[in-house]
């Protein structure tokens, strides 16, 4: 999803306004303390989400944009009367349902709850709203259902870490751009469209005027619209951005663990970053990637609770000084990453090691 010059589907440009307006809202979402490398750690895997092996187009993130591309390329194309009776209305049903989709969309909340709960102290979870989803029990000779939670309740929960987070202004680009009741009309069909008028057949809209009203005007409802495309263009953006903000540690191995002496490298595509291998001294590793190509993760698993487990290998029975992965008159062990002939070692002064 690309973004535009020009306004998406309102009049009057507020599409570029907005999108400038929450570029410098996510600003701080978006700085990692650069100085931990834990702390590192955990806002890359906000960025990559680790998770299983996916192939090249098991990407959801890709077909929605493409989705949403696509809609907004045939919105702009000159609509024949002759096959359309009322090409602004139609524009205006490819709009709603371009907003529909995107406000559904997991990448966008799971992105922001985890880099929040960085924010907080806490660590990435592979599933922050799996705690939820409502279980409905299986009826005699069924199996159990798990209904996920509704963009209402990811919301909420995104409001709760952005409040003690200190950051305000997130819990008020929601309530600028997350219309529920609309949202609501337009998955269950209970709407009309005018050439003036959004009409609900069931719920209400609270006007910003201040009353409730089954009919939004059109151009008020596409401002909504625009601003909602502006906050999630602002936020791929963004992360786009932060993904190639790492390049000062390509090639490098930084001091991870300093219990177990581990090592951690980052992995990148060209000049973004798409993944991480771990090395112990025992000669055991670790990996994930997120690529053009799929992703792939080796020697690791996501807590339900937060964060990775990454397999460490066999304890010795007798232990060293050095680590406990290493086994006492052993020397540490660290095996080279495909495509390198060094293995790393443990520095002296701890900062990152230049690899081959």
């Amino acid at each position: 999803m690309k973004k535009r010059k020009s306004q998406m589907w309102a009049t009057g440009g507020s599409f570029d306004a907005c999108f400038t307006e929450y570029l410098d809202v996510l600003v701080p979402l978006f700085e990692p303390a650069q100085d931990n490398v834990v702390a590192l750690f955990e806002f890359v895997c906000c960025l990559l989400h680790p998770s299983g092996v996916q192939g090249v187009d098991e990407n959801p993130l890709l077909e929605s944009t493409a989705f949403i591309d696509d809609l907004t390329v045939f919105s702009r194309q000159d609509l024949p009367v002759h096959n359309f009776e009322h090409p602004d209305r139609t524009r205006a049903r490819l709009a709603l349902l371009s907003y529909c989709h995107l406000t559904e969309a997991d990448f966008f909340y799971e992105l922001l709850v985890n880099l929040l709960r960085v924010r907080c102290g806490e660590r990435w979870a592979l599933a922050p709203f799996a705690d939820l989803a409502q279980v409905v029990k299986a009826k005699k000779g069924g199996t159990e259902k798990r209904i996920q939670p509704s963009p209402n309740k990811k919301i909420k929960r995104i409001s709760e870490y952005a409040t003690k987070a200190g950051m305000p202004s997130v819990n008020e680009t929601f309530k600028q751009i997350y219309l529920p009741a609309v949202r609501n009309a337009v998955f269950h069909a209970d709407y009309t469209i005018t050439d003036t008028d959004f009409h609900m057949m069931r719920d209400y809209y609270h006007s910003p005027r201040g009353y409730l009203t089954r009919d939004v005007p059109l151009p008020e409802l596409l401002t909504v619209v625009d601003r909602t495309f502006a906050f999630y263009y602002a936020l791929l953006n963004r992360h786009r951005l932060a993904t190639a903000n790492f390049t000062h540690l390509k090639n490098k191995a930084v001091p991870f663990n300093h219990y177990l002496k581990g090592l951690i490298e980052f992995l990148f595509e060209d000049a973004t970053i798409c993944g991480f291998h771990v090395y112990w001294p025992n000669r055991q590793s670790a990996q994930f990637t997120r690529t053009t190509r799929g992703c792939h993760a080796i020697n690791l698993c996501p807590n339900i609770q937060g964060g990775l487990s990454i397999d460490v290998g066999t304890y010795p029975t007798n232990p060293g000084p050095f680590s406990p992965l290493v086994e006492n008159g052993q020397q540490p062990a660290y095996t080279p990453t495909a495509g390198r002939t060094t293995p790393p070692y443990w520095p002296n002064n701890r900062e990152p090691i230049p690899l081959d």
